[in-house]
Protein backbone atom coordinates (compact mmCIF):
# COMPACT_ATOMS: atom_id res chain seq x y z
CA UNK A 1 0.00 0.00 0.00
CA UNK A 2 1.54 3.48 -1.40
CA UNK A 3 1.95 6.24 1.08
CA UNK A 4 -1.29 8.61 1.54
CA UNK A 5 -0.80 11.53 -0.13
CA UNK A 6 -3.02 14.44 2.24
CA UNK A 7 -3.12 17.43 -0.28
CA UNK A 8 -5.13 15.31 -3.22
CA UNK A 9 -8.08 17.12 -3.69
CA UNK A 10 -10.24 14.14 -3.67
CA UNK A 11 -9.91 13.74 0.02
CA UNK A 12 -11.59 16.91 1.17
CA UNK A 13 -15.17 19.08 0.75
CA UNK A 14 -15.05 22.38 -0.52
CA UNK A 15 -15.79 24.58 2.74
CA UNK A 16 -18.62 26.78 1.06
CA UNK A 17 -20.16 24.29 -0.95
CA UNK A 18 -20.47 22.63 2.49
CA UNK A 19 -22.61 25.00 3.94
CA UNK A 20 -25.04 24.23 1.07
CA UNK A 21 -25.02 20.59 1.85
CA UNK A 22 -25.54 21.23 5.32
CA UNK A 23 -28.98 23.64 4.30
CA UNK A 24 -29.85 20.18 1.85
CA UNK A 25 -29.74 18.12 5.18
CA UNK A 26 -31.84 20.74 6.96
CA UNK A 27 -34.64 20.90 4.61
CA UNK A 28 -34.79 17.83 4.11
CA UNK A 29 -36.87 17.62 7.47
CA UNK A 30 -39.43 20.52 6.18
CA UNK A 31 -39.83 17.91 3.81
CA UNK A 32 -40.15 14.76 6.13
CA UNK A 33 -43.75 14.27 6.68
CA UNK A 34 -43.39 12.28 9.49
CA UNK A 35 -42.49 15.73 11.63
CA UNK A 36 -45.00 17.65 12.88
CA UNK A 37 -46.20 20.69 9.97
CA UNK A 38 -44.64 23.51 11.98
CA UNK A 39 -41.45 21.93 12.49
CA UNK A 40 -41.64 21.36 9.17
CA UNK A 41 -42.40 25.04 8.51
CA UNK A 42 -39.60 25.75 10.86
CA UNK A 43 -37.05 24.04 9.30
CA UNK A 44 -37.72 25.53 5.88
CA UNK A 45 -37.48 28.96 7.09
CA UNK A 46 -34.20 28.12 8.81
CA UNK A 47 -32.73 27.12 5.06
CA UNK A 48 -34.00 30.67 3.61
CA UNK A 49 -32.64 32.39 6.59
CA UNK A 50 -29.37 30.00 5.98
CA UNK A 51 -28.90 31.31 2.41
CA UNK A 52 -29.66 35.27 3.46
CA UNK A 53 -26.15 34.96 5.38
CA UNK A 54 -24.52 32.78 3.34
CA UNK A 55 -24.75 34.98 0.29
CA UNK A 56 -24.27 38.04 2.39
CA UNK A 57 -21.15 37.04 3.93
CA UNK A 58 -19.23 34.05 2.17
CA UNK A 59 -20.62 35.06 -1.29
CA UNK A 60 -19.77 38.44 -0.85
CA UNK A 61 -16.41 37.45 0.19
CA UNK A 62 -15.60 35.37 -2.53
CA UNK A 63 -16.51 38.01 -5.20
CA UNK A 64 -14.20 39.99 -3.28
CA UNK A 65 -11.46 37.42 -4.08
CA UNK A 66 -12.78 37.41 -7.81
CA UNK A 67 -12.27 41.25 -7.86
CA UNK A 68 -9.37 41.06 -6.48
CA UNK A 69 -7.18 38.96 -8.99
CA UNK A 70 -7.00 35.92 -6.56
CA UNK A 71 -7.27 33.08 -8.43
CA UNK A 72 -5.25 30.22 -6.07
CA UNK A 73 -7.36 27.23 -5.54
CA UNK A 74 -8.60 25.69 -2.30
CA UNK A 75 -7.24 22.74 -0.36
CA UNK A 76 -10.20 20.65 -2.35
CA UNK A 77 -9.17 22.16 -5.99
CA UNK A 78 -11.26 24.52 -6.50
CA UNK A 79 -10.69 28.64 -7.41
CA UNK A 80 -13.00 31.75 -6.17
CA UNK A 81 -14.71 31.74 -9.61
CA UNK A 82 -14.90 28.02 -10.01
CA UNK A 83 -16.42 28.34 -6.16
CA UNK A 84 -19.04 30.78 -7.47
CA UNK A 85 -20.19 28.99 -10.91
CA UNK A 86 -20.92 25.74 -8.17
CA UNK A 87 -22.23 28.04 -6.15
CA UNK A 88 -24.79 29.50 -8.65
CA UNK A 89 -25.88 26.31 -9.88
CA UNK A 90 -26.35 24.69 -6.61
CA UNK A 91 -28.46 27.47 -5.29
CA UNK A 92 -30.64 28.05 -8.07
CA UNK A 93 -31.77 24.22 -7.27
CA UNK A 94 -32.38 24.58 -3.70
CA UNK A 95 -34.68 27.61 -3.82
CA UNK A 96 -36.67 26.14 -6.62
CA UNK A 97 -37.03 22.92 -4.14
CA UNK A 98 -37.83 25.56 -1.32
CA UNK A 99 -40.62 27.01 -3.37
CA UNK A 100 -41.67 23.41 -4.26
CA UNK A 101 -42.12 22.59 -0.63
CA UNK A 102 -43.87 26.04 0.23
CA UNK A 103 -46.60 25.81 -2.06
CA UNK A 104 -47.21 21.94 -2.89
CA UNK A 105 -46.79 20.86 0.52
CA UNK A 106 -46.98 23.10 3.63
CA UNK A 107 -49.53 25.45 2.03
CA UNK A 108 -51.75 23.31 1.49
CA UNK A 109 -51.62 21.10 4.69
CA UNK A 110 -51.31 24.94 6.73
CA UNK A 111 -54.70 25.50 4.57
CA UNK A 112 -55.94 22.20 5.92
CA UNK A 113 -55.62 22.75 9.71
CA UNK A 114 -56.89 26.30 9.75
CA UNK A 115 -54.26 28.16 9.59
CA UNK A 116 -54.19 31.38 7.09
CA UNK A 117 -50.63 32.81 5.61
CA UNK A 118 -50.89 36.54 6.52
CA UNK A 119 -48.69 38.09 3.46
CA UNK A 120 -49.39 41.66 3.88
CA UNK A 121 -47.97 43.78 6.80
CA UNK A 122 -51.32 45.64 6.46
CA UNK A 123 -53.28 43.24 7.61
CA UNK A 124 -51.88 42.79 10.68
CA UNK A 125 -54.14 43.87 13.67
CA UNK A 126 -51.53 45.08 16.21
CA UNK A 127 -50.51 48.60 16.22
CA UNK A 128 -47.15 48.95 15.30
CA UNK A 129 -44.38 49.25 18.28
CA UNK A 130 -43.49 52.76 19.67
CA UNK A 131 -39.75 52.46 20.07
CA UNK A 132 -37.59 51.09 17.40
CA UNK A 133 -34.26 49.13 18.48
CA UNK A 134 -31.08 48.96 16.72
CA UNK A 135 -28.48 46.43 17.55
CA UNK A 136 -25.18 47.11 16.34
CA UNK A 137 -21.81 44.90 16.52
CA UNK A 138 -18.43 45.97 17.77
CA UNK A 139 -15.09 44.69 16.74
CA UNK A 140 -11.72 44.95 18.64
CA UNK A 141 -9.83 45.46 15.33
CA UNK A 142 -7.52 47.46 17.25
CA UNK A 143 -6.56 44.66 19.34
CA UNK A 144 -5.25 42.55 16.53
CA UNK A 145 -2.31 44.71 15.30
CA UNK A 146 -1.35 44.01 11.32
CA UNK A 147 -4.59 42.47 10.84
CA UNK A 148 -6.98 43.15 7.81
CA UNK A 149 -10.40 45.39 9.35
CA UNK A 150 -12.38 44.72 6.01
CA UNK A 151 -14.75 41.89 7.07
CA UNK A 152 -14.84 38.25 5.91
CA UNK A 153 -16.82 35.50 6.04
CA UNK A 154 -15.13 34.28 9.76
CA UNK A 155 -15.05 37.18 11.77
CA UNK A 156 -17.49 37.65 14.76
CA UNK A 157 -17.95 40.50 16.34
CA UNK A 158 -16.85 41.24 19.94
CA UNK A 159 -19.88 42.82 21.31
CA UNK A 160 -22.46 44.26 20.82
CA UNK A 161 -24.45 47.72 22.18
CA UNK A 162 -28.61 48.67 21.78
CA UNK A 163 -29.80 51.75 20.75
CA UNK A 164 -33.21 52.63 21.56
CA UNK A 165 -35.51 55.38 20.50
CA UNK A 166 -39.08 56.10 19.10
CA UNK A 167 -37.63 57.27 15.44
CA UNK A 168 -34.96 54.84 13.89
CA UNK A 169 -32.42 57.90 12.95
CA UNK A 170 -32.36 58.31 16.49
CA UNK A 171 -31.78 54.64 17.67
CA UNK A 172 -29.14 54.38 14.90
CA UNK A 173 -27.29 57.30 16.67
CA UNK A 174 -27.50 55.96 19.68
CA UNK A 175 -26.05 52.46 18.41
CA UNK A 176 -23.26 53.86 16.85
CA UNK A 177 -22.70 56.19 19.77
CA UNK A 178 -22.57 53.05 21.82
CA UNK A 179 -20.55 51.74 19.14
CA UNK A 180 -17.64 54.05 19.97
CA UNK A 181 -17.88 55.74 16.49
CA UNK A 182 -18.43 59.46 18.37
CA UNK A 183 -17.80 62.53 15.02
CA UNK A 184 -17.22 64.64 15.17
CA UNK A 185 -13.55 66.45 16.46
CA UNK A 186 -11.95 68.06 13.39
CA UNK A 187 -14.39 67.24 10.62
CA UNK A 188 -12.19 66.30 8.25
CA UNK A 189 -12.80 62.53 6.61
CA UNK A 190 -11.37 60.64 4.04
CA UNK A 191 -12.78 58.77 0.99
CA UNK A 192 -10.83 56.08 -1.14
CA UNK A 193 -13.54 54.09 -3.41
CA UNK A 194 -13.16 51.38 -5.73
CA UNK A 195 -14.16 52.16 -8.94
CA UNK A 196 -17.74 50.42 -8.72
CA UNK A 197 -18.29 52.64 -5.18
CA UNK A 198 -17.24 55.91 -6.65
CA UNK A 199 -20.98 56.82 -8.46
CA UNK A 200 -22.66 55.55 -4.53
CA UNK A 201 -20.44 57.36 -2.57
CA UNK A 202 -21.34 60.84 -4.56
CA UNK A 203 -24.16 61.41 -2.29
CA UNK A 204 -22.53 60.23 0.79
CA UNK A 205 -19.70 62.66 0.28
CA UNK A 206 -22.41 65.69 -0.19
CA UNK A 207 -24.21 64.66 2.72
CA UNK A 208 -20.91 65.09 4.75
CA UNK A 209 -20.22 68.30 3.22
CA UNK A 210 -23.56 69.45 3.55
CA UNK A 211 -23.09 69.11 7.44
CA UNK A 212 -19.28 71.09 6.92
CA UNK A 213 -17.13 67.75 6.65
CA UNK A 214 -13.73 68.94 4.76
CA UNK A 215 -13.50 65.70 2.72
CA UNK A 216 -9.87 64.30 1.45
CA UNK A 217 -10.03 61.75 -1.44
CA UNK A 218 -7.68 59.47 -3.24
CA UNK A 219 -7.22 60.90 -7.60
CA UNK A 220 -9.94 59.04 -8.48
CA UNK A 221 -12.62 59.20 -5.96
CA UNK A 222 -11.84 63.14 -6.14
CA UNK A 223 -12.58 63.10 -9.89
CA UNK A 224 -15.69 61.63 -9.90
CA UNK A 225 -16.64 64.07 -6.67
CA UNK A 226 -15.40 67.26 -8.10
CA UNK A 227 -17.43 66.51 -11.66
CA UNK A 228 -20.63 66.53 -9.17
CA UNK A 229 -20.19 69.48 -7.48
CA UNK A 230 -18.22 67.92 -3.97
CA UNK A 231 -15.41 70.51 -3.26
CA UNK A 232 -13.12 67.26 -2.40
CA UNK A 233 -9.27 67.74 -2.02
CA UNK A 234 -6.64 65.51 -4.07
CA UNK A 235 -4.56 63.87 -1.78
CA UNK A 236 -1.20 61.48 -3.38
CA UNK A 237 -1.67 58.00 -2.49
CA UNK A 238 0.62 56.18 -0.67
CA UNK A 239 4.49 56.22 -1.88
CA UNK A 240 3.78 59.39 -4.18
CA UNK A 241 5.40 63.23 -2.91
CA UNK A 242 3.83 64.19 0.45
CA UNK A 243 1.44 64.86 1.82
CA UNK A 244 -0.26 61.39 1.27
CA UNK A 245 -3.18 60.03 2.57
CA UNK A 246 -1.28 58.11 5.35
CA UNK A 247 0.59 61.33 6.31
CA UNK A 248 -3.18 62.71 7.03
CA UNK A 249 -3.60 59.73 9.19
CA UNK A 250 -0.30 59.99 11.16
CA UNK A 251 -1.30 63.64 11.98
CA UNK A 252 -4.41 62.70 14.13
CA UNK A 253 -6.72 65.56 12.04
CA UNK A 254 -9.11 62.88 10.55
CA UNK A 255 -12.43 61.63 12.10
CA UNK A 256 -13.43 59.48 9.58
CA UNK A 257 -11.91 57.13 6.89
CA UNK A 258 -14.41 55.53 4.45
CA UNK A 259 -12.62 52.57 2.21
CA UNK A 260 -13.92 50.48 0.05
CA UNK A 261 -11.36 47.07 -0.88
CA UNK A 262 -10.57 47.75 -4.48
CA UNK A 263 -9.07 45.68 -7.29
CA UNK A 264 -5.43 44.47 -7.62
CA UNK A 265 -2.77 43.82 -6.06
CA UNK A 266 -0.80 47.70 -5.79
CA UNK A 267 -4.73 49.21 -5.06
CA UNK A 268 -5.40 46.41 -2.19
CA UNK A 269 -2.06 46.69 -0.19
CA UNK A 270 -2.77 50.57 -0.45
CA UNK A 271 -6.06 50.35 0.91
CA UNK A 272 -5.08 47.53 3.69
CA UNK A 273 -2.30 49.77 4.44
CA UNK A 274 -4.92 53.35 5.13
CA UNK A 275 -7.66 50.40 6.65
CA UNK A 276 -4.74 49.05 9.69
CA UNK A 277 -3.54 52.67 9.94
CA UNK A 278 -7.13 54.40 10.50
CA UNK A 279 -7.33 52.01 13.50
CA UNK A 280 -4.05 51.79 14.78
CA UNK A 281 -4.37 55.67 15.27
CA UNK A 282 -7.67 55.69 16.33
CA UNK A 283 -9.54 56.73 13.79
CA UNK A 284 -12.60 54.98 12.41
CA UNK A 285 -12.61 53.38 9.30
CA UNK A 286 -15.32 52.12 7.29
CA UNK A 287 -15.54 49.48 4.16
CA UNK A 288 -19.07 49.25 3.42
CA UNK A 289 -21.21 52.27 1.97
CA UNK A 290 -24.38 51.36 3.30
CA UNK A 291 -22.55 51.51 6.57
CA UNK A 292 -21.45 55.01 5.60
CA UNK A 293 -25.05 56.09 4.41
CA UNK A 294 -26.13 54.65 7.58
CA UNK A 295 -23.74 56.86 9.69
CA UNK A 296 -24.61 59.98 7.42
CA UNK A 297 -28.07 59.76 8.32
CA UNK A 298 -27.69 59.08 12.24
CA UNK A 299 -25.23 62.36 11.86
CA UNK A 300 -27.72 64.42 10.31
CA UNK A 301 -30.45 63.54 12.95
CA UNK A 302 -28.09 64.65 15.92
CA UNK A 303 -27.27 67.98 13.88
CA UNK A 304 -30.81 68.74 13.46
CA UNK A 305 -31.60 67.52 17.18
CA UNK A 306 -29.51 68.59 19.36
CA UNK A 307 -31.11 66.40 22.71
CA UNK A 308 -32.02 62.71 22.75
CA UNK A 309 -34.03 61.45 24.63
CA UNK A 310 -33.56 58.99 27.48
CA UNK A 311 -35.42 56.28 27.09
CA UNK A 312 -35.78 53.85 30.93
CA UNK A 313 -35.37 50.18 28.72
CA UNK A 314 -37.29 48.55 32.32
CA UNK A 315 -40.78 50.29 31.12
CA UNK A 316 -40.93 48.94 27.81
CA UNK A 317 -42.87 45.78 27.50
CA UNK A 318 -42.28 42.79 24.64
CA UNK A 319 -44.35 44.36 21.94
CA UNK A 320 -41.71 47.64 22.16
CA UNK A 321 -44.07 49.64 23.62
CA UNK A 322 -43.90 51.70 26.90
Amino acid sequence: MGKLKYDNPEYYVNRELSWLLFDRRVMSEAKDKNNPLFERLKFLSITSSNLDEFFMVRVASLKDMVNAGYDKKDIAGMTPKEQLKQITKQTHDLVEEQYRIYNHSLLPQLKINGVRVIKEHEQLSEPEAEYVAVKMPVFSFEKLRGAEISLGPEMKSTGECLGIAKTFDEALYKAFEGAGIRLPKHKQIIMTLADKDKQDGIDIAQRFEALGYKIYASRGTAKVLKENGVHAIQVNKIGQEAPTLLDLILEHKIDLVIDTPENGIERAKDGFLIRRYAIETGVHCLTSLDTAHALISSLEHAFNNQELSIVDIAKIDNRGNN
